[in-house]
């Protein structure tokens, strides 16, 4: 394969999103023409007819992007999407099995974006069981697809958790420096410090 970048990703069974992402990264380095067989699809062949020259062409890039995602599935995955002819309606039909309908992963982006909302801190956490929950959260909403947090994202949130009471300095301090380029993990470094330095929620 001219791209050189070997064999395309296989999925596991699990984290749908991340192989998705990568399967399309992989077939954009095969040819944008194979991304978009796959995400966009191409005008349906019209019946009884001869092929025209860009019909040919796009069957090619039709064939080469389904061999390249059957080779990135599982035996079991593999079965179950086998009979789609056109690769647009393949990739709709495994982000379907994988991900739900568009309505399914609204119904639950609704409800993952309630626990980030109402998320809070309690009275005995510290900042890294708060950053480790809402972790949890955030690779939940994630994994959707539809609306990604961005690490930006995540650090304001995390500020937004934090009670002025204990952390009243800290929030002042980190809220006067640029949070759109900072990072979760360094704001937690000085988060942590603040807590070791105040005395905040020691290990019980």
């Amino acid at each position: 394969m001219s791209h050189g970048d070997g064999p395309p990703p296989m999925f596991d069974d699990d984290d749908f999103l991340y192989w998705k992402i990568r399967m399309e990264s992989y077939l954009e380095a095969c040819d944008v023409k194979c991304l978009k067989a796959v995400t966009e699809g191409f005008t349906p062949l019209a019946k009884d007819t001869a092929l025209t020259p860009l019909e040919q062409e796009n069957e090619k890039w039709n064939a080469k992007a389904k061999n390249h995602i059957f080779r990135g599935l599982g035996k079991d995955m593999f079965n179950r999407v086998r009979n789609h002819k056109d690769v647009h309606e393949l990739w709709t039909e495994l982000c379907a099995l994988n991900e739900g309908t568009k309505g399914e992963r609204e119904e639950r982006f609704h409800l993952v974006m309630h626990k980030l909302n109402t998320f809070e801190m309690l009275p005995k956490e510290n900042a890294n069981e708060i950053c480790s929950c809402l972790n949890v959260i955030v690779e939940e909403l994630n994994r959707l697809g539809l609306n990604q947090m961005s690490p930006a994202d995540v650090t304001r949130k995390i500020l937004c958790v934090l009670p002025i009471d204990k952390y009243g300095h800290i929030l002042t301090v980190l809220h006067q420096g640029d949070l759109s380029t900072t990072t979760p993990i360094s704001i937690l470094g000085k988060i942590n410090a603040h807590e070791m330095y105040m005395h905040i929620n020691p290990p019980r």
